[in-house]
């Protein structure tokens, strides 16, 4: 018998990482959010790309990070160039954005997705679309849809981009954003819907199937959009938003997996509040739809007749030092069942709603869940990569979230951190059942030799080969500003 959260966390974990970092340069580490079987780790990696709103990535089935994308490269988990893994959306935009290794495409929300052609973690086919502009009347901008196919068997697992850069709709301009995907009703086939060119109101579906992508022409709802935008498929894939910034507004509609067709659109007007701040998601049971609106966070009823949309979060004044606010953006349901967050202004910071099944204020919105040492703008889109299996879509009995202080109970101890080996040669190791936010090892006279403002957690490791041998207090800081202090012996 399987133990809850085995079940989910054993098979069909391809969203199990979240790349999100914004540099790659020398010296900047960036943050990715693991999902672990019992809790949710944020780890700082030197990443090879930057990534930024045409970004997206794929773990294995086991929850391993394979490869990541930013739109311009392709870099696998040892933050390496993939072979073959440059030049992609050739045109006016990778001209400009594209100048070097590890520079980012700058195009739209959405406009990369991952999937897999087969059940061995082997081959995947990459959607990506080419954003290009003409000037007529206006700047006109649109999507050209493209594939490229990774081997991630190839060079000993580090993978090989084997096609690259083909089109998939080759008399078709499409938006250059809010693409998304869902499975085919059989549970092996995988639709893959693109809205139409701005200023239209006509959807594109394309059948993924055997490793083909077969355009299954066209539909036309009454909505029109005029504005990039985001758009995603409740888990059980019978509902589908569309959500564009500006003036656009709000569409849900109903979807029927067999034939790929919406039904039933309604439509909320809505202006947009934040230029770039902008995101949207369905709750895990589909109940409801979370808009990011600049400084709004707005849920609306995905079963009502007729769309309202609640407020039940405001910005709380929160900004980045150099002033960008830290605003409702991109999101993103997690595998435990929560809805992670970045702000739209590339800030350092993430939201969180931990209870996204609840109605109103009861979902629990918690502003700047994280504080990150570097700043993100985007969290990846992904698919309901278990939708037809056997594995639930997220278990919301993860309850741990590591290197924050929400969700991780106290617990009672006489002996508030321990600190070993003591007496140390050139390393000791601080663990606590606390979680700790500062830690400062001072020597006898007072001086502080090591002071470390650590992500807040339960263990840290320090180097103290280069101390004089000595007596050394070391000073553990917690959240609440408790300090507690232990006696450290470093011997020669």
């Amino acid at each position: 018998m399987l133990m809850p959260g085995i079940a989910l966390l054993s098979q069909a974990r391809h969203d199990a990482t979240m790349v999100m970092g914004y540099w790659s340069d020398e010296g900047f580490k960036d943050p990715i959010l693991r999902f672990k079987p019992d809790s949710v780790q944020l780890v700082y990696e030197q990443i090879a790309l930057e990534n930024q709103f045409a970004s997206c990535n794929v773990s294995d089935k086991d929850g391993n990070l394979l490869f990541y994308f930013n739109g311009c490269s392709v870099a696998n988990a040892r933050h390496e160039i993939m072979e073959n893994g440059t030049g992609f959306n050739p045109g006016k935009a990778a001209i400009n954005a594209c100048r070097k290794i590890g520079d980012t495409y700058l195009s739209f929300y959405q406009s990369s997705i991952i999937l897999p052609a087969d059940d061995k973690d082997s081959l995947f086919f990459l959607l990506h679309l080419t954003k290009d502009y003409f000037i007529k009347d206006s700047f006109i901008v649109f999507g050209i849809p493209r594939y490229s196919i990774i081997d991630m068997k190839a060079n000993h697992g580090r993978g090989r981009v084997i096609l690259k850069n083909q089109v998939y709709h080759p008399d078709t301009v499409m938006s250059s954003d809010g693409m998304t995907a869902v499975r085919h009703a059989n549970n092996r086939d995988w639709w893959i819907i693109n809205q139409g060119q701005r200023g239209t109101n006509k959807f594109y579906r394309t059948l993924f199937s055997g490793g083909e992508l077969m355009s299954m022409g066209s539909q036309v709802i009454d909505q029109p959009w005029y504005d990039p935008g985001v758009s995603g498929f409740s888990a059980d894939g019978s509902r589908y938003f569309r959500y564009s910034n500006y003036y656009s507004g709000v569409s849900v509609m109903e979807f029927d997996r067999e034939t790929g067709l919406f039904s039933r659109e309604r439509y909320l007007p809505m202006t947009q509040e934040g230029l770039f701040a902008f995101g949207g998601s369905f709750s895990p049971n589909g109940k409801f739809v979370y808009i990011s609106n600049g400084p709004y966070l707005m849920q609306i009823d995905a079963d009502a007749d007729v769309l309202t949309a609640d407020t039940i979060a405001v910005w709380d004044g929160t900004a980045a030092d150099w002033g960008q606010p830290a605003y409702f953006g991109a999101m993103q349901v997690g595998p435990d069942c929560r809805i992670y967050m970045a702000t739209g202004y590339c800030v350092p910071f993430m939201h969180v709603i931990m209870e996204p099944d609840k109605a109103g204020k009861a979902c629990d919105v918690r502003q700047h869940f994280f504080r990150l040492d570097v700043p993100v703008c985007y969290v990846p889109h992904f698919p309901n990569y278990r939708l037809g299996t056997p594995y639930p879509y997220c278990d919301p009995d993860i309850k741990v979230v590591t290197s924050t202080q929400q969700y991780i109970p106290e617990e009672p101890d006489a002996d508030p951190f321990r600190l070993y080996p003591n007496p140390a040669y050139d390393r000791c190791m601080v663990t606590s059942s606390r979680l700790m936010h500062r830690i400062a090892i001072q020597d006898m006279t007072g001086q502080t030799v090591i002071d470390e403002n650590i992500f807040p957690g339960r263990i840290w490791e320090a180097d103290i080969s280069t101390l004089p041998v000595g007596v050394y207090m070391v000073r553990v800081t917690y959240g609440n500003h408790q300090i507690d202090t232990k006696k450290l012996i470093k011997i020669p």
